[in-house]
């Protein structure tokens, strides 16, 4: 029992955190210095075999979706919600009902959810569509590309471009814009206005980015939490000031 005890201490410890994160930040600085989501025959060219062999093992050619950054999540993950309970509870054991830095670890432990769900589960596409094309989402919803517009400023150079579409879900068409700082979201799909320009036929097209992030209301929610962990601190120092 002893040496369980002393397992469950270790994994609350601030040296386990500390070290779950020195792994982080090397995964990170990975992720910066060897390209992302490439061909295996990328990785031979670029390195040496056993190098490029080591990568492809590792899974670091897609490291925020390897085995061992899922697993050194699952790890800070069950570090951060042992210590938040172990605190709930010993709060609550000694009749303190305190819990502003321990929601400010629950909003940061489903901040780090968000994080996992969002690398895992991420999709992007780019598609480039001129008017009168259509883009099918789903079985259900499909964009029908309109005209396409371009604001420029008195030089001639680009401002901003906005694509207008005809959204057809069950049946149904209502007209949207989509633009560079107001995308559409649709059905869990975000559509960002990424380029304009002309085809080889003289053709205005636009480009549309698709991003589909199931980690984004997982992320809110931790900021919330965050956010009402800190007014609760501040609010606790401030009646202690008050004494």
């Amino acid at each position: 029992m002893n040496n369980i005890n002393k397992i469950l201490k270790y994994f609350r410890s601030i040296h386990f955190g500390a070290a779950l994160i020195s792994l982080f930040i090397v995964f990170f600085i990975l992720g910066i210095v060897i390209p992302q989501n490439q061909a295996t025959d990328f990785y031979a060219d670029l390195y040496p075999k056993r190098i490029s062999d080591i990568i492809i093992f590792l899974g670091l050619n897609d490291i925020y979706r390897s085995f061992i950054f899922v697993f050194l999540s699952f790890l800070f993950v069950f570090n951060l919600s042992y210590c938040s309970v172990y605190r709930i509870f010993k709060n609550i054991k000694i009749k303190r009902l305190y819990f502003g830095p321990d929601i400010i670890h629950i909003g940061l432990l489903v901040i780090i959810v968000g994080g996992v769900v969002s690398s895992i589960t991420r999709l992007e596409d780019y598609i480039v569509a001129i008017e009168g094309d259509s883009i099918k989402i789903s079985e259900d919803i499909t964009i029908i590309v309109g005209d396409i517009e371009k604001e420029t400023y008195p030089d001639g150079s680009p401002k901003s471009y906005q694509t207008n579409v005809s959204v057809s879900a069950n049946g149904e068409i209502t007209k949207k814009s989509i633009k560079v700082n107001s995308p559409l979201k649709i059905s869990g799909i975000t559509v960002y206005q990424n380029n304009y320009g002309l085809t080889e036929f003289n053709e205005e097209y636009t480009g549309l980015k698709f991003i589909k992030d199931n980690g984004d209301v997982f992320i809110l929610i931790g900021i919330i939490l965050i956010g009402i962990g800190f007014l609760l601190t501040y609010y606790k120092k401030i009646k202690e000031g008050e004494r």
